[in-house]
């Protein structure tokens, strides 16, 4: 209580103090007291009985300020530890946002990369698409040209398959012809031939006829 309260002065009941005595002393003492001695006498136990009770008080709230006091020094032992893990707290956030930053410009950076790496991707597909429209185009127009070149060569097969059948007619035309010019041939040389015998039978007469003459 001392240490809570340095100034305050403890109070101590000399010896001669009224409450030295009892009443019944002061009665011997004094065998005739006045009303207004009496007054004070029970005015002064009145405020000895409030003065004890005000010094129980003080002694009890010498005890709370003691426990508060004690309290409050862990609260600030506390409130240190809690000051400097908030620092440390602090120091970590801070480099926790330095490093989210550069996370988020190493992503943003990455993006960008993504980014012009899907524009080449979609030009050279882009490119490769168009070259594979005009690949197919060439090949279409190949396609018609092919299908054009295979009906002229069927029209051609069928028009040489025509001739061929022509042809193959004509010939055995020709060979009919041939073999009717040969019989036709094999009679005139036969006829030619008994013509040959007449014509040498006339002249054998003829000549026959001229030495007769002659004769």
């Amino acid at each position: 209580m001392a240490e809570a309260f340095p100034n305050q002065v403890p109070f101590v009941l000399s010896d001669d103090s009224p409450s030295g005595s009892s009443a019944h002393e002061r009665e011997r003492h004094t065998p005739k007291m006045p009303h207004r001695c009496e007054h004070c006498l029970e005015k002064i136990s009145k405020l000895e009985s409030e003065l004890s009770c005000a010094q129980e008080e003080i002694r009890c709230l010498n005890s709370v300020v003691l426990i508060e006091t004690a309290k409050l020094k862990s609260a600030e032992e506390k409130c240190v530890l809690l000051e400097t893990s908030n620092q440390s707290l602090r120091l970590e956030a801070e480099n926790l946002v330095k490093k989210i930053a550069m996370k988020d410009q190493q992503l943003s950076e990455k993006h960008e990369e993504l980014e012009k790496l899907q524009a080449c991707e979609q030009n050279a597909l882009a490119s490769e698409l168009k070259n594979g429209l005009q690949i197919l185009k060439d090949l279409e127009i190949c396609k018609h040209d092919l299908e054009e070149e295979i009906r002229q060569v069927k029209e051609e097969n069928r028009n040489v398959n025509e001739l061929n059948s022509s042809f193959a007619i004509s010939v055995e035309n020709l060979q009919s012809e041939i073999l009717k010019l040969r019989e036709m041939k094999e009679r005139l040389n036969e006829e030619v031939g008994l013509q040959m015998g007449q014509t040498n039978s006339l002249q054998e007469e003829i000549s026959h006829l001229k030495e007769e003459i002659k004769d």
